[in-house]
């Protein structure tokens, strides 16, 4: 593995501190778990792939794929640390319904 692969690596995980950040302010306190798994792998993918094309355009794909894991990994701990800045609690994919469009359904 050379040094520039392993930048990617490095500036996947650093970035990826931010993701779970990023899927508290596009999703609703109270949205359900997979949703905010999904959009969490989703984020972290995105990342882990543009930081290799950025870092390292001739990665291979298990370059591509070690960048993604160690987003998603990072973002998870980082998620489990509590590293989570709430930006828009009460806004976002996933709000519950509300209880008078609950009655009428």
């Amino acid at each position: 593995m050379s040094n520039v692969q392993l930048i990617a690596l490095l500036v996947s995980g650093v970035v990826a501190l931010v993701v779970p950040s990023l899927t508290e302010s596009i999703t609703h306190s109270k949205a359900p778990t997979w949703l905010k798994s999904t959009i969490t792998f989703a984020l972290s993918a995105a990342v882990g792939a543009v930081t290799t094309v950025v870092v390292d355009d001739h990665a291979t794909v298990l370059g591509y794929l070690a960048a993604i894991l160690t987003a998603w990994l990072t973002s998870a701990r980082a998620y489990v640390a509590g590293l989570v800045l709430a930006i828009a609690p009460n806004t976002g994919v996933g709000a519950p319904k509300a209880k008078h469009a609950q009655e009428t359904a």
